[in-house]
């Protein structure tokens, strides 16, 4: 999914107005993890097509081939994640439209989720434009999101050989203006990028937004004010698409994966009917625009994701677990009809 508007709907339930303390977040970690990831896995990047060259001293990683195998989809999800996202693929229920449904779990999610994970970096240099997320958001730490955590802008003076890792959903590579500006803006080198590039209409690129059952309904916790660090755990889960041909159309798909067939759990702590109220928000079925596949609406809006209705950036169903009491409510509905429409269109 690309980027999640925020913009204020008069429309919607107010935020709850919590008032919460900052969450630590181990941005250098995050980013170390990434990069062990990364090099586990080199010896397969020729078996899974995937190439590495230099632009302007950062390395490139290009995961855009058509030949890339979902392994390359979950290793680039787990990357986006700061290396504390477990993705896995798991037989879809029997009768369904598609075979895979991508599965995550982290114990961590405000900061795997919202911290490395989320597309919050609309990155545009020239005529050239990613949506980027990775534990690299946390190095540049400009986004506003960032406001619920604590940033330890030290730490990386006393860390200079752990590189940066960014995922770019763009089909193309970045040009050495990019790279450079990339760099200033992480406040970093060039050599310390390590900057992974997947178009949506690429295996790897399609499995890795649909990863994001689970951070699209965190970030849903965060716009309506509720507690993301009382959430301990999470887990999410959406169907993978099949990869067609045009960009445009992957990102249609890719959304209403998780719009109409999108799963998240959460296990929680603190006031269970205020997680109650909150949890009535959600899912997406409280958007007004539900119902119709994502593409018709993003090209009535002009393919602008900023006129769109923010609460449809969500999945169909959000199950609440308290941990305390052992309590549980789910809210919302699956919706495999909608999908199967959206993905004959």
């Amino acid at each position: 999914m690309k980027n999640h508007p925020t913009t204020e709907d008069p429309t919607a339930a107010p935020p709850l107005n919590i008032d919460h303390s900052r969450l630590p977040l181990r941005v250098v970690e995050l980013n170390r993890q990434a990069l062990s990831l990364l090099n586990a896995a080199r010896s397969q990047f020729a078996v899974w097509s995937i190439q590495s060259q230099q632009i302007a001293g950062a390395e490139a990683i290009d995961f855009r081939s058509a030949a890339c195998p979902n392994e390359a989809g979950i290793l680039l999800a787990q990357v986006s994640g700061g290396g504390q996202l477990d993705v896995a693929l798991e037989p879809a229920v029997e009768g369904a439209a598609w075979q895979w449904d991508v599965v995550v779990q982290t114990n961590a999610p405000a900061a795997t989720c919202l911290g490395a994970q989320y597309a919050g970096w609309p990155l545009s240099c020239g005529k050239y434009f990613a949506m980027v997320s990775g534990p690299i958001r946390g190095a540049r730490g400009r986004e506003p999101i960032f406001n619920h955590f604590s940033l330890d802008a030290a730490a990386w003076r006393e860390h200079d050989d752990v590189k940066r890792v960014a995922v770019l959903e763009s089909d193309h590579l970045p040009d050495e203006a990019t790279v450079q500006q990339i760099a200033t803006e992480s406040l970093c080198r060039p050599d310390q990028l390590v900057l992974c590039v997947a178009g949506t209409a690429s295996p790897a690129g399609t499995l890795q937004v649909v990863a994001r059952s689970l951070e699209t309904s965190l970030h849903q916790c965060e716009v309506l004010g509720g507690d993301i660090g009382a959430i301990h755990a999470g887990t999410g889960r959406a169907p993978l698409p099949p990869i067609p041909k045009k960009s445009l159309t992957a990102i249609g798909w890719t959304n209403d994966a998780i719009i109409y067939h999108g799963q998240a759990a959460w296990q929680v702590s603190g006031d269970w009917e205020t997680w109650q109220q909150l949890g009535s928000q959600v899912s997406s079925e409280n958007s007004p625009s539900f119902g119709q596949p994502f593409l018709t609406l993003f090209k009535a809006a002009n393919y602008d994701f900023y006129k769109l209705d923010p609460r449809l950036f969500a999945p169909a169903i959000i199950e609440i677990h308290h941990v305390a009491t052992q309590q549980h409510r789910r809210f919302g509905s699956l919706h495999p009809e909608l999908l199967s429409k959206s993905w004959s269109e």
